[in-house]
């Protein structure tokens, strides 16, 4: 059973996912608080496995809450609740497991549940040799890719970018493109840590091979890559981080 609070400054806010909650089963919510300064004395004392967070409360913000919680070296997982995709960056710079945006759906939450559950099922050792693993990559500075049965090390800042294909991804470098069987969102998470972004469901670019972005309708962009002869689309939903991470 995952135990959770909840710290929403809105009554509505914290019975609509109490609601949700129940509905996704394996889940209980030992404790729900409109006020972020008591939720986070309780949370602090219940070391609870998850705390979903709200970011606009008084007093306390969802960050200075999450930033206190990793400060006490709590196992607790955090998850933004929010009405704005504006702080999507920040709330991944905290390392939170999850960013939901209201109004949150059933399948989206339940796609939060599963990520927690298989936190819960990872040792701790276990998360300290994948932790040492990703350390030791970005020392080496190459990306394994398994590409027909051949084991190929590329330079990151080789890659203009992974697209996804109906034979899995594609990874597109200068030179040459390879395939290879892993979802995007696997790829997603091994380049975390070399300045990589998510800018469409089926799009992954490297941030220092943007050469210009070309503003379009509804607040979206298209991307131009150096090296690269055609443009790439960032979703609405990834436009506000990328224009945040790129200073506009």
């Amino acid at each position: 059973m995952i135990r959770a609070i909840l710290l929403d400054d809105e009554e509505i806010g914290i019975h609509t996912l109490t609601r949700l909650l129940e509905q996704c089963g394996g889940v209980e919510v030992i404790g729900a608080y409109t006020d972020a300064v008591k939720g986070l004395v309780e949370t602090l004392a219940q070391k609870p496995d998850v705390v979903f967070l709200d970011i606009e409360m008084p007093v306390l913000n969802g960050f200075e809450v999450a930033k206190q919680l990793a400060a006490a070296n709590l196992l607790t997982k955090t998850v933004f609740v929010t009405a704005f995709d504006d702080y999507a960056v920040q709330a991944f710079e905290l390392n939170s497991l999850d960013y939901l945006l209201k109004p949150v759906t059933q399948a989206r939450l339940q796609k939060t549940i599963e990520k927690l559950r298989h936190a819960a099922s990872t040792p701790p050792a276990e998360e300290a040799i994948d932790a040492a693993i990703q350390t030791a990559r970005m020392k080496l500075n190459r990306v394994v890719i398994n590409n027909n049965e051949r084991l190929l090390l590329l330079d990151p800042l080789d890659i203009l970018f992974f697209t996804t294909d109906q034979n899995g991804v594609r990874i597109v470098t200068e030179r040459k493109a390879y395939t290879t069987k892993e979802t995007l969102g696997y790829w997603e998470e091994r380049m975390s840590g070399f300045d990589f972004f998510r800018c469409h469901k089926s799009f992954l670019v490297n941030l220092h091979k943007i050469a210009e972005l070309h503003p379009m309708f509804n607040n979206t962009y298209a991307i131009s890559i150096a090296g690269y002869g055609q443009t790439i689309p960032v979703s609405r939903r990834y436009s506000v981080a990328l224009k945040e991470i790129m200073g506009i």
